[in-house]
């Protein structure tokens, strides 16, 4: 039987810089700021995804509506420009049923390793 595919919002419960931008519990992305912010992230795969059985979907909203144009995989950057007042959103879906975002623990020979890994840095007013 065909799977529902469903979108996800993306949830950041770790900030390790921030100057000027924040991501708070709701899953919205904040700039103190007018300007054009580049946004980079990648992703960590989970159970279906690197057997190229399903196709994953990374996309981002801004103010609640999907940004035209910036559906990618696991991977990539996007600029928007932003005013104080907007906030920016990052959703996924997968075309598999046991696709997962999953975050690794560390381990004896390496750090931990989060699911989503988001890069905002601003580029120019």
């Amino acid at each position: 039987f065909p799977v529902t595919i469903r979108a996800s919002k993306i949830v950041f419960d770790t900030t390790l810089i921030s100057e000027g931008i924040s991501a708070d519990i709701t899953g919205h992305i904040t700039v103190m700021q007018a300007g054009k912010f580049l946004f980079s992230y990648s992703t960590s795969g989970g159970a279906g995804c690197w057997g190229g059985v399903a196709s994953r979907y990374i996309w981002f909203r801004l103010n609640g509506s999907d940004v035209v144009k910036s559906t990618q995989n696991a991977a990539s950057s996007w600029v928007l420009e932003l005013n104080p007042s907007d906030y920016v959103e990052m959703y996924w879906a997968s075309s598999s049923g046991t696709d997962t975002l999953v975050a690794s623990a560390a381990t004896g020979f390496c750090p931990a390793t989060p699911a989503v890994t988001l890069n905002v840095t601003f580029v120019s007013t």
